[in-house]
């Protein structure tokens, strides 16, 4: 589902796979299963995935299909246009006879909306934080705008730009990184971040509104840096290597959102 596209025309594009994907992918699903393939364009929607998650910034997108109704968030089979049909007739039909036998997912819909993770209001909110799903360092984002996040990430959606900003400067602090350290027990460390006792944002708190400044300032720091090292490097952004020299620049402002934390997390240093 994942392409790169160009316009047809006012209402449609064509689409190829986006090359990106396969870096990860295995058999079969390193396969390109279409080529200058037409679809109606309200079926393209913007994502984001870990792959592109530093602290406080992501740095790239994808575009994909999704066989849903952006106006009523919903998927209706019998609704969809006639190329969006036909293109989700050939990909489910290509899914429905790769997937493994014990998958319990029928269809390639199926697949994508388990759990409910695609097909919810959440989703569709214009502000949200995203999260790493595993690793050992926690890295979070404030994701604004028509962006859907993929399920290799967890995120927390919100009205208020500044709970955001607040979330994602707590989230990225090196005292909840240790805290969560401390409770992983596996690769998988989603549910831990909200397992520990984050005050809930007060606008009238002005603690919470530093954290919020904080946090608003790590995202135009590792924003200029990916500007900077992009115009400076002609090869491709390597994510470890991005986030190497981000921690670096990022250390002094870490250090200040620490010393604004160490009450709320009864932290005496």
């Amino acid at each position: 589902i994942f392409l790169k596209f160009h316009s047809k025309n006012e209402n449609l594009a064509i689409i190829n796979p986006d090359e990106r994907i396969f870096k990860r992918a295995k058999t079969p699903w390193n396969r390109k299963v279409f080529h200058d393939s037409v679809i109606e364009k309200e079926y393209i929607f913007k994502v984001v995935k870990s792959t592109e998650l530093l602290k406080f910034h992501i740095f790239d997108f994808y575009y994909v299909f999704l066989p849903i109704s952006k106006e009523k968030q919903e998927f209706n089979y019998s609704d969809l246009n006639r190329h969006a049909k036909a293109f989700y007739d050939a990909i489910n039909k290509y899914y429905i006879e790769h997937k493994k036998i014990t998958t319990k997912n029928k269809s390639l819909m199926d697949n994508l909306n388990r759990w409910s993770k695609l097909i919810n209001e959440r989703q569709f909110s214009q502000i949200k934080v995203a999260y790493n799903n595993s690793g050992s360092i926690l890295s979070a984002a404030v994701v604004q705008g028509e962006f859907l996040i993929t399920g290799d990430l967890s995120f927390y959606a919100t009205d208020n730009l500044k709970e955001a900003y607040y979330l994602s400067a707590v989230l990225n602090s090196n005292l909840l990184n240790e805290q969560v350290k401390i409770k992983k027990s596996s690769r998988h460390i989603f549910k831990i971040p909200f397992e520990i006792p984050i005050q809930k944002y007060n606008k009238t708190n002005e603690l919470h509104q530093s954290l919020a400044q904080l946090g608003v300032q790590g995202e135009k720091i590792a924003k200029i840096f990916i500007k900077e090292f992009s115009l400076k490097n002609n090869d491709p952004l390597s994510r470890y290597k991005l986030q190497k020299i981000l921690a670096e620049k990022l250390k002094p402002l870490l250090t200040q959102i620490d010393e604004f934390l160490k009450p709320q997390f009864r932290i005496a240093k």
